[in-house]
């Protein structure tokens, strides 16, 4: 589920039989409708879907799918040089007109260092960025916005926190040290998510024995270290740019708060109207907060007013 410049685009999922979809829809929050989008050949449960800003991209560890909402087709795009040895995670985000997609070695519980590509709708292959000089695990995450990838580890018995960061701009790119939140060594981490609001960094750091943990944010200049969001610990959360704040969403609990950057204020929102108890993922379209999926099918729209 990603949000477009024409709506909310929901692809994928499972039939009754248990098998993965090869369709979707594409819903409206400003009338509510729902619109059906043309089917695709391409069926993978590990599918993945970013929005460059023009185009959806569906990206497997099998081939990689273009949506285009201006004109309702599909177009197979260059499929991802998965590396020897290495598997498709999770970080698969849209960033400057194209998709960055992040691959790692399939060793279980043992951190080594992952590949970054990028892809351009229409351009012939991916392109692999310079390799990042950390090692990474599921849990870890990267960020990304029009210019830089930003990539933060959590600390483990093995290694210490990390943060690097490149611009992927430069042909000549490299991966520059950036300084890790504060205080995100003391003690071990559960959870760590994160978004970009501009060109500004927040992170959410929940920790092993339950309690809120904290949040930091980085301005460009300094880490700042602010207190957790007025909802509970979550081990999953969707970190969402919101203009000028962050907005943070349990998925398990249907819960949210945002973070005005400006004078660093957190904002309950309220509750969702829909059972909870089922994961359901959030998006931001503009002015209003979708979250959709879950056994059951259903979501809920919060318009900002």
């Amino acid at each position: 589920m990603v949000s477009t410049d024409r709506g909310v685009f929901v692809w994928g999922g499972f039939d009754a039989a248990g098998l993965p979809l090869a369709d979707g829809a594409l819903f409206d929050p400003s009338n509510g409708s729902w619109q059906r989008l043309p089917a695709t050949e391409a069926r993978d449960t590990a599918a993945h879907a970013a929005w460059t800003g023009r185009d959806v991209m569906i990206v497997t560890a099998t081939g990689t799918q273009r949506y285009d909402p201006a004109r309702a087709v599909w177009q197979a795009e260059a499929p991802l040089p998965l590396p020897r040895g290495h598997v498709l995670t999770d970080q698969v985000l849209g960033a400057g007109g194209a998709v960055i997609a992040l691959t790692r070695p399939t060793a279980d519980g043992i951190p080594l260092r992952p590949a970054v590509f990028m892809l351009r709708p229409g351009a012939r292959d991916w392109r692999r960025l310079p390799d990042p000089p950390v090692r990474f695990l599921d849990g870890d995450i990267v960020l990304a916005d029009d210019t830089d990838v930003l990539l933060y580890t959590r600390p483990t018995a093995e290694r210490p926190a990390a943060a690097v960061g490149l611009r992927h701009t430069n042909d000549d790119a490299r991966w520059s040290p950036l300084a890790p939140p504060p205080g995100i060594d003391e003690q071990p981490v559960a959870t760590l998510v994160g978004a970009r609001a501009g060109h500004r960094t927040v992170l959410w750091v929940t920790n092993a024995s339950g309690a809120g943990g904290f949040t930091a944010l980085d301005d460009g200049e300094r880490w700042r270290r602010l207190g957790p969001p007025p909802i509970a610990t979550a081990r999953q959360v969707d970190a969402l740019g919101v203009g000028d704040a962050v907005l943070m969403w349990d998925r398990q609990a249907g819960a949210g708060a945002t973070l005005d950057l400006t004078t660093a204020r957190w904002t309950r929102l309220a509750p969702s109207p829909v059972a909870t108890g089922f994961p359901r993922p959030a998006v931001w379209n503009g002015s209003s907060l979708v979250t959709w999926g879950g056994f059951d099918g259903g979501g809920a729209l919060f318009r900002v007013r």
